[in-house]
C-alpha cells in the first residue's frame, strides 16, 4: 500500500511486502461458473466469499506484524471480522488485531480488538501481529445477514435469511525471515 499522508511514515506501520489491502465481497455463481446476481431484491447476499477477486484465498505470512487494509466491497453484507484457528491448529495464541485507521483517517488512539464490524463501503486499517503464533489462521465472519436481523447482537444464527460466510480467507504463518 502506498503512503497516503506525509505523516504516515512516522507511524511506524509495517510497509512494503508487510502491508496488504483486501477487498471483501460476497458473490454467487451459476452452475456454469458465471457470476449470478439477482436484482429482484434491494439486498443481495452471495453464498461465496471473494477477497481481491479470489474465492477463499490463502496468504502466506511471517510470524511478525502486518498492516492490513480491509475494504467491504459488498453491496449489503456486514462483516464481523476476527481471527480463528484453522482446522487442525491447536494454538491458543491468536494473532493480535489493532485498529489504527478508518474512513476518517488514522486514529489518535489505536484500539486493540478481538473482532471488527465493517459495513458495506467502509474501510479499516488494522495491524495484525502474528508474532508468537503458529499454524494456520482464518479471517472469520460471524455477522448476521441481513444485519442486524432479528438478532439484536448482530451475530449470525441458523435462522438468518442470508447465506452465512464464516470463513473468508486463510493466513499460513511461517517462520520469521530477516
Amino acid at each position: 500500500m502506498p503512503n497516503t499522508d506525509t505523516l504516515e511514515p512516522g507511524f511506524n506501520l509495517p510497509t512494503g511486502d508487510f502491508a496488504k489491502a483486501y477487498v471483501l465481497q460476497d458473490k454467487s455463481f451459476n452452475p456454469d461458473h458465471t457470476l449470478c446476481y439477482n436484482h429482484l431484491s434491494p439486498e443481495f447476499f452471495g453464498d461465496t466469499p471473494v477477497v481481491n477477486g479470489t474465492i477463499s484465498p490463502k496468504q502466506a505470512v511471517q510470524a511478525r506484524k502486518y498492516s492490513f487494509m480491509f475494504l467491504n466491497g459488498s453491496g449489503s453484507r456486514f462483516y464481523n471480522l476476527s481471527m480463528k484457528a484453522a482446522e487442525g491448529n491447536l494454538s491458543t495464541a491468536a494473532p493480535k488485531l489493532t485498529v489504527v485507521g478508518s474512513d476518517d483517517g488514522y486514529l489518535l488512539r489505536p484500539a486493540r480488538v478481538t473482532s471488527l464490524l465493517i459495513a458495506p463501503g467502509e474501510r479499516y486499517t488494522v495491524v495484525a501481529d502474528f508474532t508468537g503464533t503458529t499454524g494456520n489462521w482464518v479471517l472469520s465472519n460471524d455477522a448476521a445477514t441481513p444485519y442486524p436481523g432479528e438478532n439484536t447482537e448482530g451475530i449470525a444464527t441458523p435462522d438468518d435469511a442470508g447465506a452465512l460466510l464464516p470463513s473468508l480467507m486463510r493466513f499460513d504463518v511461517g517462520a520469521l525471515v530477516g
